[in-house]
This record gives structure tokens, C-alpha cells and sequence, in this order.
């Protein structure tokens, strides 16, 4: 319409009455609110297009490529309004095929729904800045974007739209969806079998790949077959993954991706192949048997490793090829391969009661997994007592309750509970040698080093006979010269062997000593007397002690020869001057004597050279020692 030339107080009055206008008028143009913009002096003739719905026209819409493939992202600052109501949203159209420079173009467009998917914001109250991401278009392809803001008066009221260089609006409302960028796929990637898991390894992509500089993480899949149906098991920024829990001794096959800002991904490496294993759970530990009546009680601890003292990946909730229960068994001989299962316990348990009606019965616990049962357990008698046997069913150490309770983690300073394990040795070449063993203290797969009973258990090792009835070396079946009531008990304690003697069980072909000590012990030939006890000078633990150092020397052991008869042995401890200073005690093994350094009275002695004197079977037996403090 044509309007004559009036002044601008006029313009402005008539708007008032107009809740939004664009007056575009031959160079004079007015904001939403009245006020000019700018100003033509020559203008003759003013064109005025009037928009009278109450809602501004966005002026910034912008458009960019997206960091994703197919995305381009969009912002725009939200229009004013004047005497509309809400709610309010924006209309958004989209075209491929040219601009959408004005309200007819727009109307003759498609709706953004017709490329995308993406969620657009509701308006807020004008003026501040919005900020969308359009996703799902065709990489490469320049698309250009209109929007408009309604509201829900009857009949709406509406925002126009305009795309006019010479006033900048909208300018920048066309741009190109972002094309993918290939990116480097992660290489080296291997497989390595564990215990009921795999071990995945790759190389991470160096600053020279593509997408390196943008990587968000790894992405690693897994399948049971080649070249098909791989899931995604883990997205991770590490070069490492451990895959737990899986069946043991199935195959599972790897793929690796990077994967970049945006969601771009790289095409996958080839495919490794791994297959976890398992073995037999550890026997439980910390066992006790609690007897009251003819009920007997075993408890014990949960079984947190496999035999060989790996830990389960999961002590809460293991896997069934880590652990699945306990069983127990019973028997009416103290080492029965042939015993009767008496009950299964899940993985919680720790306790079982059994009546045993006064039967003379012998239990032994055992963990199990998938693959099996565990290793060899204590056996625990039907006195409470609990014998770790060898391979033999002959040879092991039994411990009574002093040393069971010393086991159990509850009553140790170990952190844990102690595990005996126990093996027969290779046959030493040393003359003399008949047998070999090892009883070595663990806690968490970890030896305990100068770990000792405080009072002795018994260790019992057997000799080999060959068809003469003579003892022979174990992995050396020749005949010997040996004779079976000349053999003898040593202990190594880290520095030689020690004589510890011990007693010969001639029926189970044992030698048989008490001792507080753990380690390795060898049957070997020694001369044994036939009446009396032997006193041996090499058999004393140290010519030097430190009573006060609490130390390997701290104390003066001697060990001696009983005999067949189990002699009586007594010990005293003299000054130089031949004045008494207090008697030697029995222990810590079960033919042995000790001195602590004190006097009668329970004084450390003074530092200086003292008198011991050993008697038994007739015998005296006198020597020093020196005391260094």
C-alpha cells in the first residue's frame, strides 16, 4: 500500500496499535518496537508490509557443519513477543534444492522433519541465544534452513521470515552436512587365554593417525564366532581389557574400532582369537572342627583362589569356572581315596555339622568349579585333629589345636589364613639321602618367611623298601646298604641341615618328628645307637646367642638322639665358676632342649661364657656357649 510522507512521531503513534511490524519503506526501516532503523532522506514513496501477530522475526539464524558425520548445527537468537500466548514453538523448514529467502518460499518448503529427526527447543522469553544440532542428513549435501516462532492465539500469531543480504538477516542460514573422515583403525590388537578370562591388547592410535587428535575411546566387540555377530562389550581409553567372566575352554573371538568426537567410528580391525582356561579351586583354608558331644563342626574360610594361588577375579560373586560350592566327605580311615560325599554347600557357606555317633570318622572339605574338585585338603579326624597327607597317604604333618588355631587368620598376624603346601622333592645324588619334602607356609599365594608353630607338630615322611626289605632312595629303585634303624630326620633352617633324629615307625615305614618348624626335611642314613642317647655337638643351634634380640640366635637349642628306648634327657646351664644358673626346658621339638639366656629367676644373664651340661642314659655331656648382649 501506498502511505503520503508524515513525520516520524506520526509512523510511530500508528503503531502503537500494532503489536509487531516491519515497515520497510524506501530506504526507512523500523524495528518490532517502532523505532527507526535507518533512514533514506530521499524517499518518496514508503512500501509497508506489516506483520500484526505480536512475535519478531529471527534475523540470525546460522548454519554450520556438525563434528559428526550427516550433522550441521544451527543457533539463532530468540525472538521477542508482545501480546501472545503460550505455549510457543518453532516451525523450522528445510530445502535442498535452493534458498528460502521469504514467508512464500517457506510455505512452499519442507518441514525440518522431513530430513531429520533431531528434537528442536521450545522458545524461551526472547533474547537469549539457542543452539541446536541437526542430525541424520546426507553427508555432503548443502542444505539451507528457515525458522518461525508461533504461539497459541486464536488465530495464531506468527513471526515472518526474511533472508535479506543488504540488512545482514540471515545471511548464514545455509551449510553443508559434515562429510565422514576416516579414521584410523587401533592395530596390534591380540588375545592372551587366563583363568576363566582373556587379556585383550592394542596399540593406541599415534598423533599421526587420523582422528587421533579427536579420539574419544576405544570400542571393543566380542563374538563366539568368526567373522559374525559381534557385540559391543566395552568402550574404554586404555590399550587393555580383561574379559570376565567366560567359559572356560570356549573360543571367543575380538574386534576393535576408534571411535571420535561427533560419534564417527573407524572400521574394525581383524579379528584375534582367545580361549580362557581354568583349573582346580585351592582347598578351603582355615579349617577348624569344633566338637561337642557325638556333633562335630568344620568351618572353614570361602575359597578366594585356584590351586595354584591365583586369586579369583571376583571374591563376592566368582564365576562358576572360578568356584561354585563346597563339598564335604567322610570316611572311616584317616586317608581313604574311596570317601563318601556327605554333602554339597554353595559358595556362602562356611560351616557344616555332622553327627557322628560315636564313630571314629575322618572329613575333608573341598572347594569345586566347573572343571572339577579342588586339590588335596586337610584331613581332619574325628579328635579334631587335622593331618595334610602326601601323595602317599604316609608321609605329611599333623597338627593338634594349638597349631590349627594358629592357621586361621583370626588368630594370626599374617593376614590370612596359612596354607601348608606340601610336595615330595627330586631325590637328592647325596650319599645318604632316602627322601625329600617340603611343607612350606603361604599366605596369599606368598611364602611366610621364619614362620614357626609355638609348639611342635609332627612330621612324618616314609621310606621305600626294595624286595629285600631294605630301605633305598626314592627315585633311585637300586639296592642299598641301608638299614631302616639308621635313619634319621634333617631339617633345613636356610643355612645347612639340621639332625632332628625322630623315631622310626617300622610298621608304616615313617620316621616320625616333633617339631615346631616348617620347610624342607630329608629322610637320610645316620647311625643310630642301640641303648643309649647321642649327643652330637653339631647339633646345637648356635655357640653364640642374643637372648635379648628375639632373633634365630635369640635362644640354645640342642637336639639329640633318644634312642630305641626314648631315653630321658635333662639339661643345666653353669657360670664359669661353676655356679648354677637354671635348668634347660623340653622343646620347641620334641627331642630337644633350650636355653633362653635367663637365669632361674627369670633375669637376662650377663654377657660372658656359660656351662652347659646334658645328661641322659648314663651319658654326660658338657660344652659352652657364650651369651653377647
Amino acid at each position: 500500500m501506498k502511505l503520503k510522507p508524515q513525520k516520524r512521531g506520526s509512523f510511530a503513534k500508528a503503531l502503537k496499535q500494532k503489536a509487531c511490524a516491519l515497515l520497510v519503506i524506501a530506504g526507512l526501516i523500523l524495528a518490532p518496537n517502532g523505532l527507526v532503523l535507518s533512514y533514506a532522506a530521499n524517499s518518496a514513496v514508503l512500501n509497508v508490509d506489516v506483520n500484526v501477530h505480536g512475535i519478531a522475526m529471527v534475523t540470525d539464524l546460522s548454519a554450520s557443519g556438525g563434528t559428526a558425520s550427516g550433522t550441521i548445527n544451527l543457533s539463532w537468537t530468540e525472538p521477542t513477543r508482545n501480546g501472545s500466548a503460550a505455549p510457543y514453538s518453532y516451525i523450522v523448514h528445510a530445502s535442498t534444492t535452493g534458498e528460502i529467502s521469504n514467508v512464500s518460499q517457506f510455505s512452499t518448503s519442507q518441514p525440518l522433519s522431513a530430513f531429520s529427526s533431531a528434537p528442536i527447543p521450545s522458545p524461551g522469553p526472547g533474547g537469549g541465544n539457542v543452539g541446536v544440532t541437526i542430525t541424520g542428513l546426507n553427508p555432503g549435501v548443502n542444505y539451507c534452513f528457515a525458522i518461525r516462532e508461533e504461539d497459541s492465539s486464536i488465530p495464531k500469531s506468527i513471526g515472518t521470515w526474511l533472508r535479506n543480504i543488504a540488512q545482514n538477516w540471515n545471511v548464514n542460514n545455509c551449510a553443508i552436512a559434515t562429510t565422514p573422515i576416516p579414521i584410523a583403525t587401533p592395530l596390534n590388537l591380540t588375545g592372551q587365554a587366563g583363568l576363566d578370562e582373556n587379556l585383550i591388547n592394542w596399540s593406541a592410535l599415534s598423533s599421526t593417525d587420523t582422528g587421533a587428535s579427536n579420539l574419544i575411546y576405544y570400542d571393543l566387540y566380542r563374538s563366539t564366532q568368526n567373522g559374525t555377530g559381534f557385540i559391543s562389550i566395552a568402550t574404554t581409553t586404555t590399550t587393555s581389557y580383561i574379559d570376565y567372566p567366560l567359559t572356560p575352554f570356549s573360543t571367543y573371538y575380538y574386534e576393535i574400532t576408534s571411535v571420535i568426537q561427533g560419534g564417527s567410528q573407524s572400521s574394525p580391525s581383524s579379528p584375534v582369537s582367545a580361549v580362557p582356561t581354568t583349573i582346580l579351586p585351592m582347598e578351603p583354608l582355615g579349617v577348624v572342627a569344633d566338637i561337642t558331644g557325638s556333633s562335630i563342626t568344620l568351618t572353614w574360610s570361602q575359597t578366594t583362589q585356584f590351586g595354584d594361588g591365583v586369586s579369583f577375579v571376583s571374591t563376592t560373586t566368582p564365576s562358576a569356572g572360578e568356584i561354585e560350592g563346597y563339598e564335604i566327605f567322610r570316611s572311616t580311615i584317616a586317608c581313604d581315596p574311596n570317601t563318601v560325599l556327605l554333602s554339597s554347600q554353595a559358595y556362602a557357606a562356611t560351616s557344616f555339622t555332622d553327627n557322628m555317633g560315636g564313630n571314629l570318622y575322618y572329613y575333608q572339605v573341598k572347594s569345586f568349579n566347573s572343571l572339577g574338585i579342588s586339590t588335596t585338603a586337610a584331613t581332619i579326624s574325628y579328635a579334631g585333629d587335622q593331618t595334610y597327607y602326601l601323595d602317599d597317604c604316609l608321609s605329611g604333618i599333623t597338627l593338634h589345636a594349638d597349631q590349627i588355631s594358629e592357621l586361621n587368620h583370626a588368630h594370626n598376624s599374617y593376614g590370612g589364613d596359612v596354607q601348608i603346601a606340601r610336595s615330595f622333592l627330586p631325590q637328592s645324588s647325596a650319599e645318604g639321602v632316602l627322601r625329600s619334602a617340603s611343607f612350606t607356609p603361604m599366605v596369599n599365594n606368598k611364602i611366610i618367611p621364619d614362620f614357626h608353630f609355638s609348639s611342635p607338630a609332627t612330621i612324618s615322611l616314609a621310606y621305600i623298601l626294595d624286595s629285600g626289605g631294605q630301605p633305598i632312595p626314592s627315585d633311585i629303585p637300586a639296592l642299598s646298604n641301608y638299614n631302616a634303624q639308621d635313619m634319621g630326620m634333617y631339617w633345613d633352617n636356610g643355612i645347612q641341615f639340621n639332625k632332628l633324629y625322630g623315631t622310626i615307625n617300622f610298621l608304616e615305614h615313617t620316621v616320625n618328628v616333633e617339631t615346631p618348624n616348617l620347610g624342607t626335611f630329608e629322610i637320610r642314613s645316620l647311625y643310630r645307637t642301640t641303648s643309649s642317647p647321642v649327643f652330637d655337638i653339631s647339633n646345637i643351634s648356635s655357640r653364640i646367642i642374643t637372648p635379648t634380640s628375639g632373633g634365630l640366635n635369640s635362644v640354645l637349642i640342642f637336639t639329640y638322639d633318644p634312642g630305641p628306648n626314648n631315653v630321658s634327657v635333662s639339661g643345666k646351664i653353669f657360670d664359669v665358676r661353676g655356679d648354677f644358673v637354671a635348668n634347660m626346658q623340653s622343646g620347641p621339638g620334641g627331642n630337644q632342649l633350650q636355653w633362653n639366656g635367663q637365669s632361674s629367676n627369670g633375669a637376662v644373664v650377663a654377657s660372658g661364657v656359660y656351662i652347659y651340661q646334658i645328661k641322659g642314659g648314663g651319658k654326660i655331656f658338657n660344652g659352652t656357649v657364650v651369651v653377647a648382649r
